[in-house]
């Protein structure tokens, strides 16, 4: 685990970490491989001795395996027991039972031997390459372990040479090492494992020698060590003469060849080349020579020299002595050297020294082969110094060293500060002397100077920009411009041009000296040559050229500047503008080439090369320039073109596409087509954030090329280069992932192609071939690798990961309208062959790999998107392997050094799958239940993922990362809030959980644990929510409660929200810093303990905490307006205000800060969202209405204050707001207020009108009522309407301003479709219909007379349904029907106050609606006197057919009834439903009444002889029966009699009941008053029209004696049970007060039946003020009905 640890492929870990880990293996280290000890027959025995006690049966099984392990590995027992445990814990990947099958298995435990095997030599590579990796980076600065590798390093080489002398030993022993374990019983195992060990013996040696050269890298090597080395890879044959050699084939060539470099480099570096060099340069003696020290050491290194020259790997070290000859042994050595030089160019040498730069082991970046090429540049550099450059043979090799060797930004700056002519500078300057007759060395020496570094490019640029030289073929000047000056030398006559153009010109009288050139004479004219100007005249004569063929040496030569063009572009990328002209020109050579039927595929690749530099600057305009070139491919677009190009129907044939298939593909190089994605890399993400819609089309078509001919089979090709697959698949994925990761304001339709031609293609495939590699696959390919951090291992970890990525946002934005596509079915289903691994399952092993642990990362942030997207199990996923895998996960989860976002990830998983995924949360929980002796409950097993979280979050464990610390408390929030109450119960159980939990919120400094303390707030205010009571709260949490409350943390809380509520939603925001999250929990957590269901909170806290929030509104209104943050904050307030404003001081406070909210409300109402405003009008609402109920009559001015700003609100929102739910809402809620406010501060009148009619509310509104109700819709919002308006109509001012509005006009005939229209809102319209009787009725209250002719209005258009309305109470009587009937009387009662104007202007209508009132009254009536078939009615509606005789007989109401006989013909009981239905018709036969007496004349008039009787009709009857239910009955004088009798009844049955105070008792419909009321008007109106008969000529004597005889009688009847009643103590009448006194008894003689007189003893009532009606009534029976 150290290389995991040290060399952190993925992420930095804390340096105390690396330096904990370092200091506990420095001794390993320092021993390096010698650390594993060989197994004695002591130390085995001692092992035995160790094991003896175990008598377990697995136990003994386990050691008997470690024996065997120790004979096959030829490794110490005890070692290899550590190495068992080890592997158990990293690598092995089954569960512990399997473990216990495999040992007692044969087969099985030889596999295991195997695996184990494996590790074990893997163990010992690591050992090595965290050696390696120490002392490559002990000396970088720039490294941020700096200080701990140097300080590593530098313990382990305190003792002298000890360090190295072992590292060397080690080597030497590998190599005469022979295959251990081979005469161990498992010899059959082990001969099988031959070639796998030979090739862990190669690596050894390769790591080893790597070691080596890093250490004298620092390091002088001493004489013995160089004779030593030297005599060792002399012995190896340069690694060709392995001992083992038998056991090696082909396979491994690359390891012998990688050896054999090694041991060249190091012979080189031994040799000390750069001294050499030094000493030519200060010219120094060179007798300090290290080697010349001692003679018999140069004797003997000098012998050992002689002795080689045999094969290629002598020829570097043969040269690089010869070059020790020459500096050192002068005039004397010339022999030596000569014959040493000689022999190394017979061994190829500088062949030999390109192919070792080339190879993989020192092609790549590391610091071995960075280290390796300054070696082999101070050989160039010594060779060059010493020798001229002509004479070492063809320079065309020496100048590919020279481009590989450039490369590196530390050689490349030596180069430049040592000049162009000393040294392996003098390389660029014979390649220039050629430029451009021969541009191809020069231009491709600068072009690796300029991939070095930004300050090589530049030097490049300048370089180039000021040659001194300009080289071409003499045949080519005509011999008459040229004049004879010396020998080999021409002088120029005139201006000559050498290209077809006039932009550059060689000046007249020009000095040219021939040379002898490839191909003929060459002439180089010794001027100032810009060559940029001339790498631009050879790229326009290349586009000049008309022939379909181009020549080799034009295409070499441009294909050469646009190497350098590219290398100059990617060091620095601010010289797109300085090489525009070049740049423009190589892409306008594209349209040239693919024309060609057979282009030049480099060149053409280049060209898009720097294309794509280009476009990574200036995406639209080099798109355009490609697109137009023909080499893309284009598409047609049509109305469906987006699904068109998807499936490639509307693509043409490219020529990029035939170069595809025709040349690359036969070739298997595929340059152009990484060029091409390059292209596409760099403009495709551009393009699309720039929303070029204009390139839309060929940018589409280009992607879904790339997609469905590219990616969709590229890993189908025959490859020269192997490592191009895995480029061309990283870049495709680049490409998906940069368009996949574009936001939401970018090109959207480029992305949907992406996310649907990975889904529906065959590119969908390819992707999950990529992410199904497998850890395995990953493993064996790092592991053939010759460098551990470099080559197709790396490459492939790469190309996994960007998969993963690539899969996880694919599955972000699918679309959920689609049918599931092919890559869906396969991550969700399972294979069709059992025997293959579910892709899934491939992706969750993943945890096993090590190397680079973002691999493991990405994959368990992938599974978390699919346990959210897929309703799958990914537990079924796993199968048999499900417990295995747990175990690595909690594992790596534990282990304290593991990269923390892998822990992250994991947790992130895991929180996740809480909700989604209850059977993998179950395994990873590992709960299992208590035995049945102890307590209950659940216990946490080995592998709990609890035990990690709750070490993560312990106080006293503070060093955790606070982003980790965040992610284990997120998961702990997911369990609180997914209800998991045994991993719950787990938790609480555990001593300082809630402590350790809730630690952070007690922190002054919490910028960085925001998400951390948001998940806390919530996990609190969960379970607060689930306990719900004190009793059950956890005591360890109360008494963290009640610190955050000592502490005021509650208010600190606040005030920090309050601070960082500025800015919220702004772009830049880390995910760290999240006050947003924070604030959601923070009103969860806040509006829990606003219920105090569990703790008190002060109520200075509360007005504190209110205060802040309302605060922090304001700020808000005042500076960002934030729409999020608005929201949730306005919800805080109305919540809290909901829960707090019953005390006065909350109340205060809001009242204070409210007013200047408001006003900031009106200011930004257009800017704000609609629930923002609704929740602080409904916040306001609430504290009126709480200010009602406390009568804080001294807070009314504020309110008063506030009207203007609501009335603003209110104009703004009716103008500018939708008809969406939400603006609806908004305006009825601000309605709603504006009604509060009005009815509150009513007496204010002044101020409110004002205000209403400043904003012209009244019109608005009425508009809007008028269109909800034409348009049925909004019925709320109408009510609400009504509703207000009918608060209006007690101010005569206010009732006047709405009749000016319009009132008539705009709702009259709206009001129609109230009851018209038939729908589930149906009862809501007919609400609005009896507010609009009750707003008529109170507008004709209070303006009279002025108001008469709009309620006439009213009353003609709604004639119908006041008469439909109040017919349709016969055999139906729904409340709301009751209701509306109620507010029909009401208004008729208004406007029968002016029956003469009604009469004049609607006669008939007069007429239907005084008939309607009358059916209605004795329908009622009717009704009233019959209980029991009311009941009936009431409670079996659509039962009518059950009626029976009984209950339609009346109960007895005459003079004759008892109060016993009136309670046995009532209902005993009678239910609260046939009460409330007999209080309401009470109700409206009170109204009923009222309209009779404003239709009669008064009686005193009557008593006036001019009165006109004929004015007036009779409402009544003549009749005296009782009451029937026959519809067509009429009112007649029985039924108001019975009315009357019944009135006496029911206040006799409320004395009765003992009811000591008037009031509604529980079998009583109505109060006493009221009942006294109904029945002095029923008597009234009884008298009324008894008098209008008999003074109506018109009415014959016998109809008049008719009515005397029988009123008298009703009416005597009457009074005998009135004067009884009166004589309990009755009430008086409403009008008056006092008590009643008792009567003398008075002498009648009332009429028999048979018309005869009978005297009875009658009562009369005495001269009280109170009993003023029941006499005066008396008087009317004695007097008129005489």
């Amino acid at each position: 685990m150290l290389w995991q640890v040290i060399a952190s492929v993925s992420a930095w870990k804390p340096k105390d970490v690396v330096d904990k880990e370092l200091q506990k293996v420095r001794l390993q280290l320092l021993d390096v491989l010698s650390v594993y000890k060989k197994p004695t027959n002591a130390t085995t025995a001692k092992f035995k001795t160790g094991q003896s006690g175990k008598t377990n049966s697995e136990e003994a099984s386990c050691t008997q395996f470690v024996l065997k392990l120790s004979e096959v590995l030829d490794l110490d027992a005890a070692q290899c027991n550590d190495l068992l445990s080890l592997y158990l814990l990293y690598e092995y990947r089954g569960s512990q039972d399997e473990f216990k099958n495999i040992l007692s298995d044969e087969r099985h435990s030889r596999i295991l031997l195997v695996e184990i095997w494996h590790y074990y030599h893997n163990e010992r590579l690591y050992l090595l390459r965290c050696l390696k990796h120490l002392l490559s980076y002990c000396s970088d600065t720039s490294h941020p372990y700096h200080s701990s590798y140097q300080k590593c390093i530098a313990e382990l080489t305190n003792d002298k040479n000890k360090f190295i002398l072992s590292v060397v030993d080690q080597y030497e022993t590998a190599c005469l090492a022979t295959l251990p374990g081979a005469s161990s019983s498992e010899a059959d195992l082990v001969e099988k494992l031959g070639f796998q060990w030979m090739v862990y013996n190669l690596k050894e040696q390769l790591e080893s020698l790597q070691i080596v050269l890093l250490y004298y890298r620092e390091k002088d090597m001493t004489p013995e060590m160089f004779l030593r080395l030297l005599s060792l890879f002399k012995k190896q044959g340069f690694s060709r003469r392995q001992i083992n050699r038998h056991l090696l084939d082909q396979s491994v060539e690359p390891f012998v060849k990688a050896l054999a470099h090694m041991q060249v480099v190091l012979l080189l570096k031994a040799i000390d080349l750069e001294w050499l060099f030094q000493c030519q340069q200060q010219d120094s003696e060179p007798k300090d020579y290290y080697l010349l020290a001692s003679e018999d050491v140069w004797k003997k290194a000098n012998n050992s020299m002689g002795t080689l020259g045999e094969v290629r790997e002598h020829g570097a070290v043969l040269l690089a002595w010869a070059l020790v000859h020459h500096v050192t042994q002068g005039a004397k050595g010339a022999i030596t050297s000569r014959k040493l030089g000689n022999m190394a160019l017979q061994c190829d040498v500088f062949e030999y020294v390109h192919d070792l730069l080339t190879s993989p082991l020192l092609s790549g970046k590391m610091v071995v082969a960075a280290y390796a090429k300054s070696v082999v540049y101070s050989l160039v550099q010594v060779l060059l110094e010493c020798f001229h450059e002509e004479s070492l043979g063809n320079m065309d090799t020496l100048f590919s060293i020279g481009c590989e060797v450039f490369k590196i930004p530390g050689i490349a700056h030596n180069m430049w500060e040592v000049g162009l002519d000393r040294g392996a500078g003098l390389l660029l300057t014979s390649a220039s002397q050629l430029f451009p007759l021969d541009g191809g060395p020069a231009l491709n020496l600068c072009a690796a100077l300029a991939s070095a570094s930004t300050f090589s490019a530049g030097k490049v640029v300048s370089y180039l920009h000021s040659m001194t030289g300009f080289s071409e073929y003499l045949e080519l000047i005509p011999s008459s411009g040229l004049e004879d000056c010396a020998e080999a030398a021409k002088l120029l006559q005139a201006a000559r041009y050498p290209y077809q153009t006039e932009s550059f010109v060689i000046p007249g009288r020009t000095l040219g000296v021939c040379f002898n050139a490839a191909h003929g004479t060459g002439i180089r004219w010794q001027c100032d040559v810009n060559g940029w100007q001339v790498c631009l005249c050879e790229v326009h004569a290349m586009l000049a050229q008309t022939a379909g063929w181009l020549g080799e040496p034009c295409v070499e030569t441009v294909l050469a500047v646009g190497r350098v063009v590219h290398s100059v572009l990617q060091s620095d990328r601010g010289r797109v503008d300085d090489l525009s002209d070049l740049t423009e020109m190589l892409i306008d050579l594209l349209q040239r080439l693919s024309q060609i039927s057979h282009p030049p595929l480099k060149l053409l690749a280049e060209c898009l090369q720097v294309a794509a530099d280009v476009a990574s600057v200036y995406p639209a305009q080099v798109w355009e320039k490609v697109s137009q070139s023909g080499l893309l491919p284009t598409a047609e677009v049509g109305e469906d073109a987006l699904q068109q190009i998807i499936r490639g129907s509307s693509s043409r044939q490219s020529a990029l596409d035939g170069i595809i298939v025709g040349f690359e593909g036969q070739s298997g190089d595929y340059s152009v087509t990484l060029g091409f994605l390059e292209l596409l890399k760099h403009t495709a993400p551009a393009l699309c954030e720039l929303h070029a819609s204009k390139h839309r089309p060929s940018l589409l078509a280009s992607l879904v090329f790339m997609m469905r001919e590219v990616f969709g089979s590229f890993h189908k090709w025959r490859y020269v280069d192997s490592n191009q697959r895995q480029q061309i698949g990283l870049r495709c994925l680049e490409i998906f992932h940069k368009i996949l990761s574009l936001d939401g304001e970018a090109e959207s339709v480029v992305q949907k192609a992406c996310v649907e031609g990975l889904l529906f293609s065959d590119a969908g495939s390819t992707l999950l071939s990529v992410v199904a590699v497998g850890a395995d696959e990953v493993q064996l390919a790092l592991e053939q690798q010759t460098s551990w951090t470099e080559g197709t291992g790396v490459e492939l970890i790469h190309l996994v990961r960007l998969g993963l990525s690539v899969l996880n946002r694919l599955l972000l934005l699918k679309p959920t309208s689609r049918t599931a596509s092919p890559v869906e079915l396969a991550l969700c289903t399972q294979p069709p062959n059992k025997q293959q691994l579910h892709v899934t399952a491939t992706i969750v092993q993943y945890i096993y790999h090590r190397y680079d642990a973002r691999l493991p990362t990405l994959a368990a942030l992938l599974l978390k998107r699919v346990a959210v997207v897929f309703p799958m199990s990914l537990l079924a996923c796993l199968g048999n392997s499900a417990v295995a895998i747990r175990d690595v996960y909690v594992t790596r989860l534990q282990f304290s050094a593991e990269d923390i976002r892998l822990k992250i990830a994991i947790l992130e998983l895991l929180s996740t799958c809480v909700e989604t995924q209850p059977g993998l949360t179950e395994l990873f929980l590992n709960l299992s239940e208590n035995e049945p002796g102890k307590n209950k409950g659940f216990t946490l097993g080995k592998f709990s993922c609890l035990h990690a979280v709750v070490d993560i979050i312990q106080t006293n464990k503070q060093k955790w990362p606070a982003e980790l610390q965040r992610a284990a408390v997120e998961y702990i929030a997911a369990l609180w809030i997914g209800r998991n109450d045994t991993a719950m119960n787990v938790l609480r159980e555990r001593k300082s959980f809630w402590l350790d939990l809730s630690s952070c919120l007690f922190m002054d400094s919490v910028a960085d644990n925001v998400r951390t303390c948001a998940f806390v707030m919530r996990i609190i205010a969960a379970e607060l929510y689930n306990v719900q009571s004190y009793d059950k709260l956890d005591k360890e949490l109360y008494e963290v409660l009640k610190s955050l409350i000592k502490a005021d943390r509650l208010s600190f809380w606040s005030k920090f929200l309050q601070r960082n509520t500025d800015g919220m939603e702004q772009e830049g925001r880390t995910a760290d810093l999240c006050p947003l999250l924070l604030l959601t929990a923070w009103r969860e957590l806040l509006l829990i303990l606003a219920q105090e269901e569990c703790l008190q909170l002060p109520e200075s806290m509360k007005v504190s905490l209110l205060t802040q929030v309302l605060d922090a509104v304001r700020a808000q209104l005042l500076g960002d307006r934030e729409s999020t943050v608005l929201k949730i904050l306005s919800e805080i307030v109305l919540r809290l205000v909901v829960r707090w404003s019953r005390h006065p001081s909350c109340r205060r406070a809001v009242i204070a800060k409210f007013g200047g909210i408001l006003h900031e409300l009106r200011v930004n109402a257009g800017l704000l969202h609609p629930r923002i405003q609704l929740n602080l009008l409904a916040t306001m609402a609430t504290i009126i209405n709480d200010a009602e109920r406390q009568r804080e009559a001294g807070k009314k001015q504020q309110f008063v204050d506030m009207m203007s700003d609501v009335c603003a609100l209110l104009q703004y929102n009716m103008r500018h707001g939708d008809s969406s739910d939400i603006f609806t809402k908004l305006k009825t809620v601000n309605i709603c207020l504006l009604k509060k406010l009005i009815t509150f501060v009513d007496e204010m009148s002044d101020a409110w009108v004002s205000a209403l009619q400043e904003h012209a509310i009244l019109p608005a509104l009425l508009a809007v009522a008028a269109h909800g109700m034409t348009r049925h819709e909004t019925v709320e919002q109408v009510q609400a309407i009504m509703e207000l308006f009918l608060s209006l109509c007690s101010n005569t001012r206010a009732a006047s301003s709405l009749a000016v509005s319009g009132l008539t006009e705009q709702l009259c005939l709206p009001l129609i479709t109230c009851y018209s229209h038939a729908d589930h809102l149906q009862e809501a319209w007919h609400v609005v219909y009896r507010l609009g009787l009750l707003l008529y009725t109170h507008m004709l209250v209070s303006l009279k007379y002025t108001f008469v002719t709009d309620a006439l209005n009213f009353v003609g258009v709604h004639q119908d349904r006041i008469k439909q309305n109040m017919q349709s109470l016969h055999f139906s009587y729904p409340q709301g029907a009751l209701v509306e009937v109620e507010a029909t009387c009401m208004f008729v009662v208004q406007l029968s106050c002016y029956a003469h104007q009604w009469r004049l202007e609607l006669p008939s209508v007069i007429s239907d609606v005084l008939g309607s009132v009358r059916s209605l009254c004795h329908t009622l009536i009717s009704l009233l006197i019959r209980p029991r078939f009311l009941q009936h009615v009431l409670e079996k509606p659509h039962r009518l057919e059950a009626v029976t005789e009984e209950l339609l007989t009346p109960v007895r109401l005459h003079h004759q009834s008892s109060s016993s006989s009136i309670c046995s013909d009532d209902l005993d009981k009678p239910t609260e439903l046939l009460v409330q239905t007999q209080a309401r018709f009470l109700r409206v036969l009170m109204l009923g009444l009222s309209v009779f007496k404003n239709f009669s004349p008064n009686i005193l008039e009557l008593f006036d002889v001019s009165l006109d009787v004929t004015l007036f009709e009779p409402v009544l009857e003549i009749g005296f029966s009782t009451p029937a239910l026959e519809r067509d009955a009429g009112l007649s004088f029985g039924s108001l009699i019975t009315l009357a009798n019944f009135t006496v009844r029911m206040l006799m049955k409320a004395d009765h009941g003992q009811m000591s105070s008037p009031g509604i008792g529980p079998d009583v419909p109505a109060s006493r008053s009221a009942l006294t009321y109904l029945m002095e008007s029923t008597v009234m109106v009884l008298m009324c029209q008894a008098c209008l008969y008999l003074k109506d000529p018109r009415l014959p004597s016998r109809d008049k004696q008719l009515l005397k005889r029988e009123l008298s009688t009703e009416l005597n009847s009457y009074l005998m049970a009135t004067y009884r009643y009166v004589r309990r103590g009755a009430p008086p009448s409403p009008g008056s007060g006092g008590h009643l006194s008792r009567s003398p008894v008075l002498q009648v003689s009332p009429k028999t039946p048979g018309g005869k007189a009978q005297s009875v003893k009658l009562y009369t009532f005495s001269t009280a003020k109170e009993q003023e009606f029941f006499r005066l009534v008396q008087q009317f029976v004695n007097g008129v009905l005489k």
